[in-house]
């Protein structure tokens, strides 16, 4: 057992760093796709494309209706029925993308006169067609997760960046007007067939036989997890995107700038605490009977990469802040304070991969809820005395621990671990989804 334990547990930690270096190579990559298009490309046409693209991606987020983690949930769970689950998330959140698309083609020119050019009918193609494209484009990274090949995630997202770049130097004398657009969304399309081939043709096929205690999910136990969890996802989203919002609109946009430029480096800290959690939810949902020892071995093993990171970060804030201009440098202390703030964050979120696993998602959208409002209040109340950003990472520092603090305590209230149980799908809690509250967030 304990030799199984070990490879299982090596297995956690090669697929969370796998996760990692996706996460870094797609921000290396994509910081790079803006510098090309900087650089071929006019003003304008980068100001539309990327408010295109942004838009894409916000229809994205709300119309996979957080199928992502359903799948990463489920999937282990689903020996032999994999291909089903897959596929009918797909076709859920394709129907949910074109349904979001085309409100937002016929609404959103009539609310803003800066997006008029989406009324253009080649435009307006490809960004449905765009949003479609990236909802199925993102939940394959969930199926390539949930079916342990995530060795394959960095790859998938190393040609995609590298394909959008190719296409981006290519379409610039011939498609000046929406060549940024075009090298998005043709890149996604391309990748579609490949990755899909791999995870259908491939890696389904080599899948273990079905194990006879596995019990494939129905469609309404999914719903009922993915659904409640959606709601707390929202929440989770709330509390972050709000926030410089709330910012700009009781400090001013000098105040503003200032915080978000400190909010976007430590947010750069979140890869190590995602990449971990996602990998955890994967492990465990596969082994129930081990999840407490998963989850140590995760907190451990995610521990020893962040905290160089937070100290490398703290250390090195005054000056980072300095390459963005002199006024940057303000927000050292905040920076400081939001890179402190990653520490309980990792835990946090390794205890929402651990109360998902138990299916208990009253928990996770309890403590999502209260995550936003002790987030929002605070930072309103430390900008309303004059506390500048300081008092809003201050308030993200309480409120990471805050809710793991109640993250944990709704652990040790829920059911205690069995020892006896056999590897395979991950049974029915025995009491009902505790109401205490769980919490996660994630930064857009």
């Amino acid at each position: 057992m304990q030799a199984t334990g070990t490879r299982e547990e090596r297995a956690l930690f090669h697929n969370a760093y796998a996760l990692m270096a996706a996460t870094v190579m797609s921000s290396v990559l994509g910081m790079g796709f803006w510098a090309v298009a900087a650089r071929l490309y006019d003003t304008e046409t980068v100001g539309r494309a990327s408010a295109a693209i942004s838009a894409m991606l916000l229809l994205c987020n709300a119309a996979q209706l957080n199928l992502s983690v359903g799948m990463m949930r489920f999937l282990p769970v689903s020996r032999g029925t994999e291909r089903r689950v897959i596929l009918v998330s797909y076709t859920v959140a394709t129907c949910a993308g074109l349904v979001a698309a085309t409100g937002f083609l016929l609404i959103a020119p009539l609310v803003s006169g800066e997006v008029s050019f989406l009324r253009d009918s080649g435009v307006s193609l490809l960004f449905l067609v765009g949003v479609v494209t990236w909802v199925v484009f993102s939940l394959q990274d969930s199926a390539l997760t949930g079916i342990r090949a995530t060795l394959w995630v960095p790859v998938e997202n190393v040609v995609f960046g590298l394909l959008k770049l190719a296409l981006l130097a290519a379409l610039a004398t011939t498609l000046a007007s929406s060549g940024i657009l075009t090298a998005w969304v043709v890149s996604m399309l391309v990748m579609l067939v490949p990755v899909n081939w791999l995870i259908f043709a491939r890696l389904l096929r080599r899948s273990a036989a079905p194990a006879p205690e596995a019990r494939a999910p129905g469609l309404g136990e999914m719903a009922r997890f993915i659904g409640g969890d959606y709601v707390g996802t929202l929440l989770s989203h709330l509390s972050s995107t709000a926030l410089p919002l709330l910012v700009i609109a009781m400090a001013g946009p000098e105040e503003s700038a200032v915080f978000f430029v400190a909010w976007t480096i430590s947010a750069a800290l979140d890869f190590i605490a995602t990449g971990t959690a996602s990998s955890f939810l994967v492990e465990g949902a596969s082994r129930e009977d081990r999840v407490h020892t998963y989850r140590r071995a995760a907190a451990r093993r995610a521990s020893l990469l962040l905290l160089p990171a937070v100290v490398g970060t703290s250390l090195l804030a005054g000056p980072v802040l300095s390459v963005f201009g002199q006024e940057y440098r303000d927000a050292t202390w905040a920076l400081v304070v939001l890179c402190a703030a990653a520490v309980p964050r990792m835990f946090l979120l390794l205890r929402i991969s651990f109360l998902r696993i138990q299916r208990r998602i009253r928990a996770v959208v309890g403590l999502q809820a209260l995550g936003c409002v002790s987030m929002l209040g605070l930072s309103a109340l430390g900008l309303s005395s004059g506390g500048g950003s300081l008092s809003v990472a201050v308030s993200w520092l309480v409120t990471e621990v805050l809710v793991l603090g109640a993250s944990e305590l709704a652990i040790r209230r829920g059911p205690r671990p069995t020892h006896a149980a056999a590897p395979g799908p991950a049974p029915h809690p025995a009491a009902p989804e505790n109401a205490m509250a769980a919490r996660s967030r994630t930064r857009g």
